[in-house]
C-alpha cells in the first residue's frame, strides 16, 4: 500500500511539474534580421513582397487569362500546379502578379472566395520579352524569401531560383 501511495504521489508531482510554464524568453531574431520581434520581420517580408509585385505590375499578357475562385483548403502552389501542369508549382507568384485586385502578395494569405486571375502561361513564356521579365521577377521573389530563416522559405527560394534558371 505504501508503494502505491508513493507511486501516486510521484505521478502527481510529475504532472504538476509538467504543467508549470517556463519563464518567457525573448523571441530570437531570424538569421539576417535586424529585429528581434517576429511580427516586425513579417511586416518587412510583406512590404518586400509588395515592393516586388508593385514593380512588375502590368507586365504580364493577360489575353486568354481565366478566373479561379479559391476554395477552403486551397494552397497557391497547388493551384499553380493544377493550372499550369506540367509546369512547376513555383509559378505561383505569376498568379499573384496577375491578380493585383486580390490585394495579397503572401501566398499563405489566400482565403476562400478570392478570385484569382490565371494568366495563359504558355502565351507569356512564348514571348521572349515577357519570358525574361518573368525570369527576373521570380529571381527577385526568391530574394525576398531568402530573407526568411524558416526551412519552408528556403525551399521556396531554391525552387524559384531553379525555375528561373530553366527559363
Amino acid at each position: 500500500m505504501k508503494k502505491l501511495i508513493g507511486l501516486v504521489l510521484l505521478l502527481v508531482f510529475l504532472a504538476a511539474a509538467c504543467q508549470s510554464t517556463p519563464p518567457a524568453e525573448e523571441p530570437s531574431a531570424p538569421v539576417g534580421s535586424d529585429s528581434p520581434v517576429e511580427g516586425v520581420e513579417s511586416l518587412e517580408f510583406d512590404e518586400a513582397l509588395d515592393d516586388v509585385y508593385g514593380r512588375y505590375a502590368d507586365t504580364l499578357d493577360l489575353a486568354g487569362a481565366t478566373q479561379y475562385t479559391v476554395v477552403r483548403g486551397d494552397r497557391l502552389t497547388a493551384i499553380a500546379q493544377r493550372q499550369f501542369a506540367p509546369h512547376s508549382p513555383y509559378f505561383f507568384p505569376v498568379i499573384m502578379l496577375a491578380s493585383p485586385d486580390v490585394g495579397v502578395s503572401d501566398p499563405d494569405s489566400i482565403s476562400p472566395g478570392m478570385v484569382l486571375t490565371i494568366p495563359d502561361l504558355v502565351r507569356n513564356l512564348d514571348n521572349p520579352a515577357t519570358r525574361a521579365t518573368i525570369k527576373q521577377f521570380l529571381l527577385e521573389i526568391a530574394g525576398v524569401y531568402a530573407q526568411k530563416s524558416e526551412q519552408w522559405a528556403r525551399e521556396l527560394e531554391q525552387g524559384l531560383r531553379e525555375l528561373a534558371a530553366s527559363l
